[in-house]
């Protein structure tokens, strides 16, 4: 006499088809977890290289038209003018022209960083004329435009 309660063989049954539920919600949790994690990866890599890649096309409009080069196909340069510094873009294939262009035309745009303070207490002597720009390249191939002419290896880098 079982009284209404199941069987050994009953109770077994209900065990394996609880197990199995528990089991079947545990593996769709697994797949849920697996698949957030694959997007979030995804998605970090693109934010990530998306400035590198240019995906956004930073060029304007009209620039396409008239066979300019795309952002992120230029280079960038450090253009250093006294005591301060720019970073603008050059083209790779056209240096070191298109570097000195880049600096110059930065240059001209924001002017000279330092206020004029009146005249200078000693004259410039008539030996110290004003090079001309150079372009150096770091050991990691950096690149820097110094306008005051200045040399490459006094800074620890080459000519370019």
């Amino acid at each position: 006499m079982s009284d209404g309660l199941p069987t050994d063989e009953q109770l077994r049954r209900i065990e394996r088809g609880v197990r199995q539920r528990i089991d079947r919600r545990r593996r769709t949790a697994q797949r849920i977890a697996q698949a957030s994690v694959a997007v979030v990866l995804i998605a970090g890599g693109f934010a990530l290289l998306r400035p590198t890649l240019g995906v956004l096309g930073t060029s304007s409009g009209g620039s396409a038209a008239s066979g300019a080069r795309p952002a992120s196909a230029l280079v960038p340069v450090v253009c250093h003018h006294g005591a301060s510094t720019a970073t603008v873009r050059a083209d790779p294939k056209d240096l070191p022209a298109s570097a000195l262009q880049a600096c110059a035309a930065e240059e001209a745009r924001f002017g000279p960083q330092v206020a004029d303070r009146g005249p200078s207490p000693v004259p410039p002597s008539p030996s110290t004329s004003p090079r001309a720009a150079v372009l150096c390249r770091t050991a990691d191939g950096d690149l820097h435009v110094w306008a005051d002419g200045t040399t490459c290896r006094s800074h620890g880098m080459t000519p370019d």
